[in-house]
């Protein structure tokens, strides 16, 4: 019993919900729903006995996800509470299938699926339906009809819903078949048929080659079947086309294959947009069902979602990354267990990186880019050789790596380099120190790492043994690596070399010689030559109790003792990916020696190898240094490419990783206690969407942001969110800035929009507290504007009705009166007119004010004799309201006011200081208005 993580994300098309929070991932026999704002696996859908085909959204329900196996069962989930609510034993092996609903608001659907028999050779096509609302849960539909009996076993199929019809292509053929006829109308293509399309709305179909041509068949859904359709081609591709994908509308189709660039074709005009460098092929294509997302997946298990408008990748969910080409797709660096947490697996990712896999979470949590080398297509038939990652380690206190990179090419000779990498304290991310350029003269054989030191040992084939070391600081300031040691064995060729426990010697196997050397010296200390001398070391390893040297050869698995170097003993076993338990690894938790093993398994002898293929199967063999035979054998069914132990509590774990990327994990220990809660995975039962709120405020918030007045809150007083997120704004420019087929409906953002509306006027009619709070500040803000329009303002105003500092505002002349700046006093108004308004000219004219807010009362003009006692009681009232008609009397005025008592002083300025904000402003429009009429 043990616990699957990692495997592979891209064997079927990956899929959305409604509002593309969540992505829905088949990853071998489960589903994972994975959140798009964390990229977090929220679920696992885990029911099926065998591999996930199809994944897609339930026709009946928005809010179920319905997932296809080959095991022949279709089953409808409510991803929310992760429970399946329905399950269909078609009773058969499934290669596709399609779901249709009978018509909207029915809880009956149509099947149409494709059976495989029981050779593999052929095909069948049946149909059936079922009612989703059927009290049971589980429906046997074994007894389908069948519409076509046989059919010669394709790979590619598509289904036209509105017509019932299939298309499917056996290599160079392309075959339609209606559901209602009884014959299969067939059409023969140049090339083979790498990928397949159907358009729903369009009633065409799309076929990729594997010379990179996509062919669009128009008509093809007319009825007239039997007639070959016109033919239309699209190129741009170099080689084979791997997916293809229509918009739900039809007017665009996406495309993607070997190169590693998302093609987006406009079908009308034939122009392209394109995304390069995704760093893989490109497997699969789907497109979500508002338009809004395109999801590619790529052949190196990871998958990306393009956002419509901008065309750019918006997320990424990367699994147990893998090179994008199969035949190169090999785990050289084996699994290095991280020395300061044992969770985390140091491997090959992708093409020329490193990744950083936590096996307890089940997620990636980063690449080091070794190479700093993309992914570059074929030429022709010939793949360009890339450079590999051979071996990687990783020093005790996890500061330092040390990485041997390494190009073959038949053609301009081998590349071979060593990197030296420190990691930063501010981004706790690892960057080179020091490139040596080459470490060795020829290929290089193993690296292995010091336990307590910062050492690194390296072998090649040249017959040489380095020994590299750090340097601190020296007198420029740089701290660098360099090789301390240089020792050999007559010059035979090094095959594998590793240090002892506890640092202070090390083993190297130099063809049928295994030596043992001191660290410090490079003195050797004793050797012993093998029986046969063709015979050659492919592992070599020392027991973590360091008395025994653990050593694996083409056809032996050989135990030498270390003090002596004798022979222990040798099992004749094609063995190979040896592995012990490391000194890393000895901390007991419960201080227990045997960390919870059985008696005879004790932590400081074990190890353990792979072995070939028996029976349909590989073993795996855990034994102990001083046992012969295997105490624990594991079956897999897929190749196991790395094996490695960890840390779990007081127990120890054993790691496998296999071909398919998915890696298992084994508590070895007898408490089946113990096995049981170790393989349980803990399941997440808070829902998805937490409380969920109406789709108007959605869509409210996610055009214009949060807003105070119309947050909700439940009984408990806290604002209800959904599942904790927040709404940022969104530019309305951009949001409507995307072709027209990626608008939302405008009754939909409408009927939302006035609902929302509807609810904020009743939410401001609330106490009669809250608006008395939102009246005074109104009043405050209004005469705060108000006191911030001087003369100065007015004067600088154009005379057309037009302002010079924001001409989207107008100044409107209505009778004797001038509103400045749109809306001042109360009077509110909105021209939406091209034209300008001449001065003097009523609006009454240009447009109806019958929905306006009345005018306010116009106060009359104050007296000559009024205007005189203000101006010159105030000496800054008189710079700006005294016109220029009025200084003689002004000049004859003062010479009386100087000859007057102070007492008359005092109370013309106790009159200015009762006057009214809005009378100052009135006599200065009552001012200005007088001058216009005399000029």
């Amino acid at each position: 019993m043990g616990r699957l993580c990692g495997g592979s994300l891209v064997d079927a098309p990956c899929v959305l919900n409604h509002d593309s929070r969540y992505a829905f991932v088949a990853s071998s026999s489960c589903v994972r729903v994975v959140s798009m704002r964390t990229g977090d696996t929220v679920r696992v859908l885990d029911g099926h006995s065998d591999n996930v085909v199809q994944v897609d959204i339930s026709p009946l329900n928005m809010m179920h996800l319905l997932t296809v196996s080959a095991d022949g069962f279709i089953r409808f989930w409510d991803y929310d509470e992760a429970i399946c609510v329905k399950t269909l034993n078609l009773g058969a092996r499934i290669a596709s299938c399609f779901v249709v609903s009978d018509g909207d608001g029915e809880d009956t659907a149509t099947i149409f699926w494709v059976g495989d028999t029981k050779k593999g050779q052929k095909q069948k096509i049946y149909k059936t339906s079922f009612t989703h609302t059927s009290s049971s849960s589980v429906v046997d539909l074994s007894n389908s009809s069948v519409l076509l009996q046989t059919v010669k076993t394709a790979s590619l199929w598509c289904f036209h819903k509105r017509t019932q019809t299939f298309v499917f292509s056996n290599e160079k053929t392309m075959n339609v078949f209606p559901a209602a006829a009884t014959q299969v109308h067939s059409f023969i293509c140049g090339t083979t048929i790498t990928s397949l399309a159907v358009s729903q709305e369009k009633d065409e179909v799309a076929s990729g080659d594997k010379q990179g041509v996509i062919t669009r068949w128009l008509g093809m859904f007319s009825g007239a079947e039997s007639i070959e359709p016109l033919k239309s081609n699209l190129h741009w591709h170099a080689h084979a086309v791997f997916a293809l994908a229509y918009t739900n509308d039809g007017e665009y189709l996406l495309s993607g294959g070997e190169e590693g660039v998302l093609v987006l074709w406009q079908v009308s005009t034939r122009s392209k947009r394109f995304l390069p460098r995704l760093g893989s092929p490109i497997s699969h294509l789907a497109v979500t069902g508002s338009n809004t997302n395109y999801v590619v997946s790529l052949s190196n298990n990871c998958i990306l979602v393009v956002g419509a408008a901008s065309f750019e990748v918006s997320h990424k969910i990367s699994g147990f990354m893998r090179s994008p080409i199969a035949s190169q797709r090999s785990v050289s660096c084996g699994l290095v267990a991280h020395p300061q947490n044992q969770s985390l697996l140091i491997t090959n990712g992708t093409q020329g990186q490193l990744q950083i896999f936590n096996v307890d979470k089940d997620e990636h949590v980063a690449n080091i880019d070794v190479t700093g080398r993309n992914y570059i297509s074929r030429t022709y038939h010939r793949q360009i050789s890339p450079i590999d990652i051979t071996h990687t380690a990783i020093t005790s206190d996890g500061s330092a790596l040390a990485t041997v990179e390494m190009r073959t090419d038949k053609f301009f000779g081998n590349d071979l380099r060593m990197k030296f990498w420190h990691k930063t304290r501010s981004s706790d991310k690892f960057q080179v120190n020091t490139v040596v350029d080459p470490p060795h003269q020829r290929q290089l054989t193993s690296l292995c790492v010091h336990p307590n030191q910062p050492k690194f040992l390296s072998t090649s084939v040249d017959g040489t043994i380095k020994l590299w070391g750090f340097v601190p600081h020296e007198d420029d300031g740089k701290s660098f690596w360099r090789c301390e040691a240089v020792v050999d064995y007559n010059k035979l060729p090094c095959d594998t070399a590793s240090f002892t426990p506890d640092g202070t010697q090390f083993v190297v196997a130099c063809k049928h010689v295994v030596t043992v050397w001191e660290t410090d010296t490079c003195e050797l200390l004793r050797a012993t030559e093998l029986s046969n001398s063709s015979v050659r070391a492919t592992s070599l390893c020392v027991s973590a109790d360091g008395a025994h040297i653990l050593m694996t050869t083409q056809s032996f698995v050989c135990n030498f003792d270390m003090a002596t170097l004798d022979l222990v003993f040798a099992k004749k076993m094609k063995a190979q990916h040896l592995v012990v338990y490391s000194h890393n690894c000895m901390t007991d938790v419960d201080g227990n020696g045997d960390g919870g093993l059985d008696k005879i398994m004790t932590k400081s002898k074990l190890y353990a190898y792979q072995t070939g293929r028996a029976k349909n199967s590989f073993k795996v063999h855990v034994c102990s240094a001083d046992v012969e035979d295997p105490i624990r054998t594991i079956s897999f069914k897929h190749k196991p490419l790395a094996i490695t132990f960890k840390q779990v509590g007081a127990f120890v774990c054993l790691v496998v990783l296999d071909f398919r990327q998915t890696i298992h994990m084994f508590l070895l220990t007898d408490d089946e206690e113990a096995q049981q809660e170790f393989a349980t995975i803990e399941k997440r039962t808070a829902p998805l969407y937490g409380v969920e709120e109406d789709n108007a405020g959605k869509a409210y918030r996610s055009l214009f942001g949060n807003s105070s007045l119309s947050t909700a809150t439940n009984e408990a007083g806290r604002v209800r969110t959904s599942a904790g997120e927040s709404y940022q704004p969104v530019s309305v420019k951009d949001l409507f800035d995307v072709p027209s087929h990626l608008l939302p409906p405008v009754t939909r953002l409408a009927n939302e929009f006035l609902d929302l509306m509807l609810r904020q006027r009743s939410a401001k009619n609330g106490t009669e507290e809250e608006l008395a709070k939102a009246k005074k500040r109104g009043e405050e803000k209004e005469l705060d504007r108000n006191e911030d329009t001087t003369m100065d303002d007015l004067e600088d105003e154009d005379t057309d009705g037009f302002t010079s500092k924001d001409e989207g505002k107008r100044n409107v002349v209505v009778g004797n009166r001038k509103i400045p700046k749109g809306h001042e006093n109360g009077f509110h108004y909105d021209l939406h007119m091209n034209e300008q308004m001449k001065v003097g000219e009523s609006i009454a004219t240009k447009c109806d004010f019958s929905f306006f807010s009345p005018m306010p009362e116009i106060v009359s003009a104050p007296t000559e004799k009024e205007k005189t006692k203000v101006t010159h009681s105030n000496s800054e009232e008189k710079k700006l309201t005294t016109p220029k008609t009025m200084k003689k009397g002004q000049k004859k005025q003062g010479q009386q006011e100087k000859k007057g008592t102070q007492e008359e002083q005092t109370k013309l300025g106790q009159q200015v200081s009762r006057i009214s904000p809005k009378q100052t402003r009135s006599m200065r429009r009552a001012s200005k208005h007088t001058n216009m009429q005399k000029k």
